[in-house]
């Protein structure tokens, strides 16, 4: 990302971060996305709620149930992630330690980022 950023050209104002595993996303993904960044929002991810139970473990093998998580607040995240470009940018350029993705990288930095609804596989 951070290569890609530097070569991007002058004057572009959102950045789409996308993977391949989601290779049919619809177009309608993308236009909420971009549509919330260019609505205000510093960073967008497109999520599903969580419909799966969800358990908290521990122990060395990490066998052992700890408690079951209120999934009520949980969100599976997905791709097409957008931007700000100058914010993403301004993020790269700080120290930052290693997330999942990219929109992690902007909450670690205390940038709000904003969800839309993603998209059920078929």
């Amino acid at each position: 990302m951070r290569n890609g950023l530097a070569a991007m050209p002058e004057g572009v104002e959102v950045v789409l971060v996308h993977d391949a595993a989601r290779a049919l996303t619809p177009p309608a993904v993308f236009d909420r996305v971009i549509t919330a960044v260019r609505a205000g929002a510093p960073g967008v991810v497109p999520v599903l709620p969580v419909v799966d139970t969800i358990k908290s473990v521990r122990g060395p093998e990490h066998d052992e149930i700890k408690g079951t998580v209120d999934r009520s607040t949980l969100r599976a995240v997905q791709t097409p992630q957008g931007f700000k470009a100058a914010v993403l940018q301004s993020v790269y350029a700080q120290d930052i330690r290693v997330t999942t993705d990219d929109a992690g990288l902007l909450e670690m930095a205390g940038y709000s980022v904003r969800a839309v609804p993603g998209m059920r596989e078929p």
